[in-house]
């Protein structure tokens, strides 16, 4: 299950986080799996062009070595899992 989080700094620049929830070692864990810093020409742009881009997968193409993790996108992603996981049904 992957959640985007958007954060935009005015109408030409956005940061974007993308985590995942999954199972490792028999615990629930969330990872922080991709982040892009984006920017468009012009608001008349529809197309976003990543000028920095890092990912757990692939670390060779990562343009930085640590990506940042603001307080607020922390307390935002894990208050959605949170509601997810606490509302989530359990099959019988």
């Amino acid at each position: 299950m992957q959640k985007e989080i958007i954060k935009s700094d005015g109408d030409l620049q956005r940061e974007v986080w993308y985590f995942d929830l999954a199972m490792y070692s028999g615990t629930l864990q969330l990872f922080l799996s991709d982040y892009r810093l984006q920017i468009r020409r012009t608001n008349r742009c529809r197309n976003w062009d990543t000028q920095i881009h890092w990912s757990r997968l692939l670390p060779r193409d990562n343009d930085i070595k640590t990506p940042p993790l603001p307080k607020d996108v922390e307390r935002e992603i894990r208050a959605y899992y949170e509601v997810q996981v606490t509302e989530m049904p359990i099959k019988m």
